[in-house]
């Protein structure tokens, strides 16, 4: 009887060693999933802006323009009030990106008056310490009349806004509001996960404080934990979770493209932790 032939076993190719710089520096991609309300739409993921809650200041340009009033809490793109320092709105945090916003300083218009600053890019701030990109440790002044803010931005959504399809919002905290980035941080990913539940777990109220200083009256943004979050809750951000972790949507950073103002430089808090 006539030996049947062994099948060879093709062997796979080794798997090139991966460059951690490049896939920092490298475009995401994604396989998530969209929610349920997009999937018949003919919108792609990449077509997709969060907007900001935007607290009102006094030169706020809603506010220069009689749209919105000082205090509120505004939609960045739809203008939509969303609450105010006398109404807290509720909100559950569910993802966390740390970015450095930098601006050229101008020259003053005449002397005596504050410079202006311009727009220059956002980057992400990197934490491991033996990436040759490491900057965490960066200040809020650099070279070449260059000057940063350390911002938290936390993806989060509206239980009010759930009924409507539940559209993420960016709360963005820095300069005096980064405390309250931190209080934020250290609930999703310290006291959540001691407790063995999500960094999703907990509902918030975001409220906000009218405080003044030498160069005028601010909103300081603050937070408290209200409640625990609902399945249903839950379910609306495990949606979203899969399309932000592989970099399917946009920020609408309109905001401080258009800043110019000098408002002096941000808290001094320590940037070793969160």
């Amino acid at each position: 009887m006539a030996k049947s032939k062994k099948k060879e076993i093709e062997k796979p190719s080794p798997t090139p060693k991966e460059d951690p710089v490049e896939k920092q520096l490298a475009p995401r991609q994604t396989n998530a999933v969209a929610p349920a309300s997009m999937m018949n739409s003919q919108v792609t993921s990449q077509d997709i802006i969060i907007p900001k809650v935007l607290a009102m200041q006094m030169m706020s340009k809603k506010v220069i323009d009689d749209e919105a009033s000082f205090g509120e809490f505004r939609d960045s793109l739809e203008n939509e009030l969303l609450g105010s320092i006398k109404q807290p709105m509720e909100f559950l945090p569910f993802h966390m990106e740390k970015v450095w916003i930098e601006y050229v300083l101008q020259p003053a218009p005449t002397p005596g008056q504050q410079p202006k600053k311009k727009y220059l890019r956002t980057l992400p701030i990197i934490t491991d310490p033996s990436s040759p990109d490491y900057n965490d440790n960066w200040r809020y002044e650099g070279e070449n009349n260059i000057v940063r803010d350390r911002v938290m931005n936390f993806f989060c959504l509206l239980p009010s806004q759930l009924e409507l399809g539940g559209m993420p919002y960016i709360i963005s905290c820095r300069r005096t509001s980064l405390r309250a980035g931190k209080k934020l941080a250290t609930q999703m990913f310290v006291k959540n996960m001691m407790a063995k539940k999500e960094p999703y777990a907990v509902v918030f109220d975001l409220l906000a404080e009218k405080t003044s200083n030498d160069q005028g009256t601010f909103v300081v943004l603050d937070v408290k934990p209200k409640r625990q979050a609902t399945a249903e809750e839950k379910a609306a951000v495990e949606g979203w979770m899969k399309m932000i972790a592989g970099g399917a949507v946009k920020i609408d950073n309109s905001d401080v493209e258009e800043e110019t103002d000098v408002v002096g430089a941000p808290i001094d808090v320590d940037t070793k932790e969160f």
